[in-house]
This record gives C-alpha cells, sequence and structure tokens, in this order.
C-alpha cells in the first residue's frame, strides 16, 4: 500500500482497500492467507511526519499443534504508524503491513482451547472420537 504525501489534505485521509495477500508475501509452511487483506487507513501529516492509523483483516488457515487438523481462523489488528516524510513523494506501507501480520502468527496455533490431540499410541483426532488404546 503507497501513500502519495501530497495527496494527504489537512484534514486527514481516509481509505479502505482489499489487497490480494500475495501482495504481502504472508505465506509461510504453516500458515496461508487465502484471498484478500482488508486495510481500512487513517492517514494525517503533522509537520514532517506521516501518522497512519491501520485497520488489519484477514483470514488465515493453520495447522491445530495438537490434532493437527487445518483450521481457520479470522485475524483483525488495529496499529499506528509514524514515517518521516522529509523529501518523500511516496511512502510505502507495504513491508509495514506485511510485518505487523506475520508478527501476530500464533506460535502454537489451537484450532479451539479444548483441543484434546492425538493419541499417541494410534494417532486418532481425540477431538473426533476415543480410541481403543490402553492409556498408560
Amino acid at each position: 500500500m503507497k501513500i502519495h504525501v501530497n495527496q494527504v489534505p489537512p484534514t486527514g485521509l481516509t481509505a479502505t482497500s482489499e489487497d490480494e495477500a500475495a501482495t504481502y508475501e504472508l505465506d509461510t509452511e504453516d500458515v496461508k492467507v487465502p484471498g484478500k487483506v482488508s486495510i481500512a487507513t487513517s492517514a494525517f501529516l503533522e509537520e514532517e511526519e506521516l501518522l497512519v492509523h491501520l485497520g488489519l483483516r484477514c483470514t488465515r488457515r493453520l495447522i491445530c499443534a495438537r490434532c493437527l487438523a487445518p483450521f481457520e481462523d479470522e485475524f483483525s489488528k488495529e496499529v499506528d504508524l509514524t514515517t518521516p516524510v522529509a523529501g518523500k513523494v511516496v511512502v510505502d506501507l507495504t513491508d509495514d503491513i506485511r510485518q505487523q501480520i506475520v508478527m501476530e502468527y500464533p506460535m502454537k496455533p489451537l484450532c479451539r482451547e479444548d483441543c484434546k490431540g492425538v493419541c499417541p499410541q494410534c494417532g486418532q483426532n481425540l477431538n473426533e472420537g476415543t480410541c481403543s488404546c490402553k492409556e498408560g
């Protein structure tokens, strides 16, 4: 996402957009972001700085760390950024947006808080039913 500094009026600039997730290179081995990233932007010039408030939203595809089942969750974050604009015509926020989303990837994603995981002997997903293995 790029903001043209000379197009930010004194009262500020507000905009919304839906960008392809691929624009931000969000996919990793464990996390996929299909579809689009929704961005609500408010930008203001204050002396030699651009103050930007971003509302970010997207759907993430993850693999549960306990039961190994794929699941989706909705990501949403509000963030404020300050960027110096001295001598700049355009401020590119693409990398800032990417970093804000990637920093929030869970280290151990869970499909739900009470996920039971898998049986260590037979691999049965214990959220879907019990197995006939003896415990202990």
